[in-house]
C-alpha cells in the first residue's frame, strides 16, 4: 500500500535486470465478506493496507516506462481491468482463484490484451473453458496454490502437460515454493 516503497522496488528491479513489473489491482470492497477474516482481522482490512489506489499505480506505470520496463497487473474486477487497460499495459494476469470468473475473462478478453492464466486451482476442464474464452492465446501458468509450496508437491511434470493439451499456448511456471531451485528447474 505504500507508493514510495513501490517505486523503490521497480528501481531495485531495474537493478538486479528485470524486463517487467506485475502488480495487483484490486478493491477490498470488490472480492472480500465482512465474513472471512485473516489470522482473527477481517479479510478487507487487512487486504486494505495493501491496495494501491489508481494514482499510485499510474506512478508505478510511469517509473516503469522511465525505466525501460514493462509492467502488467493482476486486476480482480472490471474496474481494474479497465485501469490496466487505460495504461496500454501488454498482459493481464488472472489469478488462480479467478480462473473461473467466465464474466472477468470475458471482460479481459474483449481488451484484446494478451492473457496470463494462472492454472493452480483449476483442472483441465476449467482450463480448457478459460483458454477458450480468448481469441489470441496467451501464457498458461503452472502453479501449486500452496502459500509456501513445499518443494516435494510444486509437480513441474505439469508443465509438460499444459503443453501437450494447449500447443498454442506458451506455458510458464509461478513458483510459490521457498526454494531458488524450482525455477530453475523448471525451465
Amino acid at each position: 500500500g505504500d507508493v514510495h516503497l513501490a517505486l523503490d522496488m521497480v528501481a531495485c528491479a531495474k537493478e538486479a535486470g528485470a524486463d517487467a513489473i506485475k502488480v495487483q489491482v484490486f478493491d477490498p470492497g470488490e472480492f472480500c465478506t465482512d465474513r472471512a477474516s485473516w489470522c482473527g482481522e477481517p479479510q478487507s482490512e487487512m487486504f486494505a493496507r495493501y491496495q494501491l489506489d489508481a494514482e499510485a499505480i499510474k506512478r508505478i506505470h510511469q517509473e516503469c516506462v522511465t525505466r525501460g520496463l514493462l509492467m502488467w497487473g493482476t486486476p480482480t474486477d472490471r474496474a481494474a481491468v479497465a485501469q490496466l487497460w487505460t495504461l496500454g499495459v501488454p498482459w493481464i494476469k488472472v489469478g488462480s482463484d479467478d480462473i473461473v470468473h467466465d464474466q472477468l475473462l470475458k471482460y479481459i478478453a474483449a481488451t484484446g490484451i494478451r492473457p496470463i492464466l494462472s492454472t493452480g486451482m483449476a483442472n483441465a476442464y476449467e482450463i480448457s473453458h478459460a483458454a477458450s474464452l480468448f481469441r489470441t492465446p496467451g501464457v498458461l501458468m503452472h502453479c501449486v496454490s500452496l502459500y509456501p509450496c513445499p518443494f516435494a508437491e510444486a509437480n513441474l511434470d505439469r508443465i509438460r502437460s499444459l503443453q501437450r493439451m494447449f500447443p498454442e499456448w506458451a506455458t510458464g511456471y509461478s513458483d510459490h515454493t521457498d526454494s531458488t531451485l524450482t525455477g530453475a528447474l523448471a525451465v
